[in-house]
């Protein structure tokens, strides 16, 4: 039987696919956590796809880098934020059972602590009541854009009896929605 063991590997002069077959072999062997690392944000989407084609039933996650623009610290694209939220999640909620892809400019950004993303994350309950006051009022301190229609992770929008709220975490927004008694 294979023993897990806290190992590198490096790959080299592999054609198409052939890094991508390995790498599945190696996470189908000794589960556990992955860190893939490659050249550019290119190769690693390329492997990414591999690896979410070759291994359906494990968590692949993707993560990015910011985007951030050279000398113009606000300008940050909202969906790789959320990517980068979602691989950060999954090693929180899932701490041994996780293939991360990534590239060397993403993993040189700070990142936040544990404790951090803890402290600024809601949850939202089936089942629990919420007014729609005290979800604009979380939506405003966890400094959400407020928007007539969401667009990105971010943002979000309270109409009539709908609130919909577009999270860092999740690729689609979410709507909830209010029913008069």
């Amino acid at each position: 039987m294979l023993q897990p063991v806290d190992a590198k590997i490096g790959l080299k002069n592999t054609i198409g696919s052939g890094s991508s077959i390995v790498l599945s072999a190696v996470a189908e062997s000794f589960g556990g956590n992955h860190l893939v690392i490659l050249e550019d944000k290119e190769e690693a989407a390329y492997v990414l796809n591999d690896l979410e084609t070759f291994l359906p039933d494990k968590r692949v996650v993707f993560f990015p880098r910011s985007a951030r623009v050279p000398y113009q610290t606000e300008l940050i694209e909202n969906a790789n934020i959320a990517m980068r939220a979602e691989a950060l999640n999954a090693i929180n909620k899932h701490p041994l059972d996780n293939i991360i892809v990534s590239f060397p400019e993403a993993l040189i950004e700070h990142v936040v602590t544990k404790k951090h993303l803890a402290e600024n994350t809601f949850d939202l309950s089936i089942g629990e009541e919420y007014s729609m006051e005290f979800l604009d009022e979380v939506m405003q301190e966890y400094l959400f854009t407020k928007v007539d229609y969401v667009h990105e992770p971010g943002e979000y929008s309270i109409r009539g009896g709908i609130v919909d709220i577009f999270s860092f975490s999740f690729d689609h927004p979410y709507r909830i929605e209010f029913f008069g008694d």
